[in-house]
Protein backbone atom coordinates (compact mmCIF):
# COMPACT_ATOMS: atom_id res chain seq x y z
CA UNK A 1 0.00 0.00 0.00
CA UNK A 2 2.56 2.22 1.08
CA UNK A 3 4.89 1.33 -2.14
CA UNK A 4 1.17 2.09 -4.58
CA UNK A 5 0.95 5.71 -2.58
CA UNK A 6 4.66 6.52 -3.52
CA UNK A 7 4.55 5.36 -7.19
CA UNK A 8 0.99 6.98 -7.67
CA UNK A 9 2.36 10.46 -5.92
CA UNK A 10 5.99 10.18 -7.98
CA UNK A 11 4.22 9.95 -11.31
CA UNK A 12 1.66 13.08 -10.26
CA UNK A 13 4.70 15.02 -9.84
CA UNK A 14 6.38 13.44 -12.99
CA UNK A 15 3.04 14.21 -14.62
CA UNK A 16 3.03 17.80 -13.08
CA UNK A 17 6.68 18.46 -14.50
CA UNK A 18 5.97 17.49 -17.79
CA UNK A 19 3.09 20.20 -17.86
CA UNK A 20 4.88 22.89 -17.04
CA UNK A 21 7.74 21.70 -18.98
CA UNK A 22 5.76 21.77 -22.47
CA UNK A 23 4.45 25.28 -21.50
CA UNK A 24 7.18 26.92 -21.49
CA UNK A 25 8.64 29.11 -24.13
CA UNK A 26 11.04 28.09 -26.18
CA UNK A 27 14.22 30.17 -25.75
CA UNK A 28 14.96 32.17 -28.61
CA UNK A 29 17.66 34.00 -27.37
CA UNK A 30 20.82 33.98 -29.64
CA UNK A 31 22.24 33.68 -32.87
CA UNK A 32 19.47 32.72 -36.18
CA UNK A 33 20.63 32.28 -39.97
CA UNK A 34 17.51 33.34 -42.12
CA UNK A 35 16.81 30.46 -44.40
CA UNK A 36 13.83 31.44 -46.81
CA UNK A 37 11.87 34.56 -47.24
CA UNK A 38 8.35 33.86 -48.84
CA UNK A 39 9.58 30.52 -49.44
CA UNK A 40 12.32 31.51 -51.04
CA UNK A 41 15.66 30.19 -49.85
CA UNK A 42 18.25 32.31 -48.49
CA UNK A 43 21.61 32.08 -51.53
CA UNK A 44 25.08 31.01 -48.92
CA UNK A 45 26.79 34.12 -49.45
CA UNK A 46 24.05 36.72 -48.77
CA UNK A 47 24.27 37.06 -45.02
CA UNK A 48 20.52 37.34 -43.67
CA UNK A 49 21.01 36.95 -39.49
CA UNK A 50 18.75 37.76 -36.58
CA UNK A 51 20.59 38.09 -32.94
CA UNK A 52 17.66 38.27 -30.12
CA UNK A 53 20.24 39.22 -27.50
CA UNK A 54 19.30 39.91 -23.52
CA UNK A 55 16.79 42.63 -22.33
CA UNK A 56 14.70 42.78 -25.44
CA UNK A 57 17.37 43.69 -28.26
CA UNK A 58 17.67 42.46 -31.44
CA UNK A 59 20.43 43.06 -34.22
CA UNK A 60 21.30 41.50 -36.94
CA UNK A 61 22.43 41.92 -40.98
CA UNK A 62 19.46 42.17 -43.34
CA UNK A 63 21.17 40.85 -46.66
CA UNK A 64 23.20 44.35 -46.73
CA UNK A 65 22.79 46.45 -44.21
CA UNK A 66 22.72 46.38 -40.35
CA UNK A 67 19.78 46.77 -38.19
CA UNK A 68 19.27 47.26 -34.52
CA UNK A 69 15.84 47.22 -32.98
CA UNK A 70 14.07 45.84 -30.18
CA UNK A 71 11.66 42.98 -29.70
CA UNK A 72 8.68 41.35 -26.91
CA UNK A 73 8.46 37.98 -26.92
CA UNK A 74 5.18 36.50 -25.45
CA UNK A 75 2.98 33.76 -25.39
CA UNK A 76 5.22 32.34 -28.79
CA UNK A 77 5.07 35.35 -30.75
CA UNK A 78 7.89 37.41 -31.28
CA UNK A 79 6.98 41.31 -32.05
CA UNK A 80 9.87 43.25 -33.06
CA UNK A 81 9.69 46.91 -32.68
CA UNK A 82 11.60 50.30 -33.01
CA UNK A 83 14.16 49.34 -36.28
CA UNK A 84 17.27 51.00 -37.26
CA UNK A 85 19.39 50.25 -39.89
CA UNK A 86 22.62 51.70 -41.46
CA UNK A 87 21.38 52.79 -45.86
CA UNK A 88 24.58 51.13 -47.48
CA UNK A 89 23.43 50.67 -50.94
CA UNK A 90 24.54 46.70 -52.16
CA UNK A 91 26.15 46.31 -55.43
CA UNK A 92 23.77 43.60 -56.18
CA UNK A 93 19.63 44.79 -56.72
CA UNK A 94 19.21 41.20 -55.93
CA UNK A 95 19.93 41.95 -51.98
CA UNK A 96 18.40 45.23 -52.01
CA UNK A 97 14.85 43.05 -52.85
CA UNK A 98 16.01 40.35 -50.68
CA UNK A 99 16.95 43.02 -47.63
CA UNK A 100 13.28 44.59 -48.40
CA UNK A 101 11.40 41.58 -48.25
CA UNK A 102 13.00 40.53 -44.89
CA UNK A 103 12.47 44.09 -43.56
CA UNK A 104 8.83 43.94 -44.32
CA UNK A 105 8.20 40.48 -42.55
CA UNK A 106 10.22 41.07 -39.57
CA UNK A 107 7.22 43.73 -39.41
CA UNK A 108 4.78 40.80 -39.00
CA UNK A 109 4.06 39.18 -35.41
CA UNK A 110 6.61 36.13 -35.97
CA UNK A 111 5.33 32.12 -34.45
CA UNK A 112 8.14 30.82 -32.42
CA UNK A 113 7.44 26.48 -32.99
CA UNK A 114 9.77 23.72 -31.59
CA UNK A 115 10.09 21.34 -34.55
CA UNK A 116 10.33 17.37 -33.41
CA UNK A 117 13.64 17.61 -34.60
CA UNK A 118 14.91 20.09 -31.76
CA UNK A 119 14.52 23.13 -34.64
CA UNK A 120 13.46 26.42 -33.81
CA UNK A 121 11.39 28.19 -36.56
CA UNK A 122 9.66 31.26 -36.65
CA UNK A 123 6.92 31.89 -39.32
CA UNK A 124 4.76 34.60 -40.13
CA UNK A 125 0.80 34.35 -39.17
CA UNK A 126 0.06 32.65 -42.76
CA UNK A 127 2.76 30.06 -41.50
CA UNK A 128 5.14 30.92 -44.18
CA UNK A 129 9.09 30.24 -42.83
CA UNK A 130 11.36 32.88 -42.10
CA UNK A 131 13.79 31.93 -39.86
CA UNK A 132 14.96 28.26 -38.60
CA UNK A 133 17.76 27.51 -36.00
CA UNK A 134 18.80 23.95 -35.03
CA UNK A 135 18.80 22.56 -31.84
Amino acid sequence: MIMRMFSLAALLAAASCAQSGSNAQPDIRGAWTVIEIDGTPIPADVPVTVNFAEGGQINGVGGCNHYGGTYAYKNGVVTISQMIMTEMACMAEERMGLEAKFHYRMQDDLNVSLQPDGALELRDEEGRLLMRRQG
